[in-house]
């Protein structure tokens, strides 16, 4: 929406006339002001300048002439209207409003926002200046400014649902972000356009909030003018909400009337693996390949997919393939080094972190797999050496933070410790980092009960199993702490889902097999 959509709807609101400060002729101002609600813009004109042969100097008929103008959308001649009346009178409010609105549309922004300054000296509380000089602020990323007059306009935010998602961004920006989720989250999508849906959808998103996020995604479906990105996003929102169902034929009804790209292949494919369809998965990575053959990350993502059904082989094949299209990819390094260490063989596997852990773009990874290996193969001493290391350097890394705990955890800490105080913070920051990590929920619950901080603990295996509803561990720690608390009734129905899970996990875990064939050949959400 623009300045002139939004402000004109309230321009004969508040930016009409003073009849008895300035003795017009009230009647004819009254006739010109029911001509311009009928959208009788030349018969209004007409009126004001009757008014104006009867007086030159007359401020309110000049006003009106410049409505009639703006209504006509002849906005240079009614500037020069406005800008009339204030020569005579520069305290007439209602003139200055109209000309700075009138400036907006006409993209003279610094011309408008020295009319709004002036206005808001005389009428500070006015929350239709504060609008304008938030939006100002806010189109030139001055956050800080804009927050100030966005909350000031909040009496017009029924009007315009745009004021509060402009206020959430700016909440994101001072990084405040619980208040601009919760700005967004009471946001009717309806009440937006679709560009302003979309752009809700994006904030949301980016922050991880994809339930919300989808709610905004959905209202423009169909109406938005960019709808691959419009459908891409949706598509990411419902994996991330493992909603795959919605998310496959969200996606594959992009697939079919949209462009050939591998982001949309690569997305799709996890929708499909997530939803035990795995041959499906495979198939649209290797055209992923195909598609960007220098896109490292389809390589990276295949080969995953082969070594967790333990196709250790033709993984290392795609990595290899992979590296002779992007032969400097220490993603693809690191991937190798998670092949050979899920296959046991881990002095391969320490060779291909360490070479990685040369470059910085891939050394967080590197250490993270290289912890990882340590892990798998007992050496936790040694993981615990490694991850501490770089943890100390990258504090914001999720996925270190919570290696670095676990393999604390399996040093056999116990409260008193200063391991255990180390394992407790680095779980801690690693939930607030990335809080739909659902491991990390599953240790930190591991060192409250140590400490007998029951609530705690079941408060994050009930976020764990929010996550990830297929988590033995999580219903059985769950069922356990629970029934320590007392609540039987409660616990029940968690040990009930383990044998479910374990029954299920018995019936189909054979191995997917895989077809071999060619391995030749971006996701998040699009902005």
């Amino acid at each position: 929406m623009s300045y002139h959509q939004a402000g004109q709807r309230m321009l004969l609101a508040f930016c009409w006339l003073a009849p008895a400060l300035y003795g017009a002729d009230v009647p004819l101002a009254q006739q010109a002001k029911n001509a311009m609600e009928r959208g009788a813009f030349d018969e209004a004109l007409g009126i004001a300048k009757r008014m104006l042969a009867a007086n030159p100097r007359d401020v309110n008929a000049l006003n009106i002439e410049g409505l009639a103008l703006t209504g006509r959308g002849d906005l240079q001649q009614a500037a020069d209207r406005f800008e009339a009346a204030l020569r005579i009178d520069p305290g007439f409010q209602p003139a200055r409003k109209n000309l700075a609105i009138d400036q907006l549309t006409l993209k003279q922004p610094e011309a408008a926002e020295k009319n709004l300054t002036i206005l808001l000296k005389q009428t500070p509380r006015d929350p239709a200046i504060r609008m304008y000089l938030g939006e100002l602020a806010f189109r030139r990323k001055e956050y800080a400014a804009a927050t100030v007059h966005l909350e000031a306009a909040k009496p017009l935010w029924p009007k315009d649902a745009r004021l509060p998602v402009m206020l959430a961004e700016c909440h994101f920006q001072a990084g405040r972000r619980p208040e601009g989720v919760h700005l967004l989250e009471a946001i009717e999508p309806g009440r937006l356009d679709p560009v302003w849906q979309f752009h809700a959808g994006v904030l949301l998103a980016a922050r991880d909030e994809y339930a919300a996020a989808a709610r905004f995604f959905e209202a423009a479906r169909g109406r938005y003018p960019q709808p691959y990105d419009l459908l891409f996003n949706l598509g990411v929102c419902y994996v991330q909400t493992r909603k795959l169902d919605q998310a496959i034929s969200v996606l594959a009804e992009l697939r079919k009337t949209g462009p050939a790209t591998s982001e949309l292949d690569n997305l799709l494919a996890e929708a499909y693996e997530g939803n035990k369809q795995t041959q499906r998965a495979i198939d649209l990575l290797r055209e992923a390949t195909k598609l960007a053959p220098d896109e490292e990350r389809n390589y990276v993502d295949l080969a995953m997919l082969c070594a967790e059904h333990n196709s250790f082989d033709l993984g290392l094949e795609v990595v290899d393939v992979g590296l002779h299209h992007v032969p400097d990819s220490d993603a693809l390094l690191v991937q190798r080094g998670v092949i050979y260490a899920m296959n046991g063989r881990y002095e391969e596997a320490e060779k291909e972190f360490q070479a990685a852990s040369h470059h910085s773009a891939a050394r967080d990874s590197a250490y993270t797999a290289l912890g990882l290996s340590y892990i798998q193969q007992g050496d936790v001493g040694k993981a615990v050496q490694v991850l501490r290391e770089r943890a100390k350097q990258d504090s914001g890394n999720a996925a270190l933070q919570y290696l670095l705990g676990e393999a604390l955890i399996r040093t056999g800490v116990g409260p008193g410790d200063e391991e255990y105080a180390e394992a407790l913070a680095a779980l801690e920051k690693s939930v607030r980092v990335n809080p739909n990590f659902a491991y990390s929920h599953i240790d930190l619950a591991k060192l409250y009960l140590m400490q007998n901080r029951n609530a705690e603990a079941i408060q994050h295996l009930r976020a764990s199993v929010a996550i990830d509803n297929t988590s033995v561990q999580a219903y059985a720690q769950l069922g356990a702490a629970l029934r320590k608390e007392g609540k039987t009734d409660e616990a029940l129905p968690m040990f009930a889902k383990v044998r479910e899970l374990n029954e299920h996990n018995r019936t189909v875990g054979e191995p997917v097999p895989l077809v071999r064939g060619d391995a030749n050949g971006e996701g998040g959400v699009r902005k």
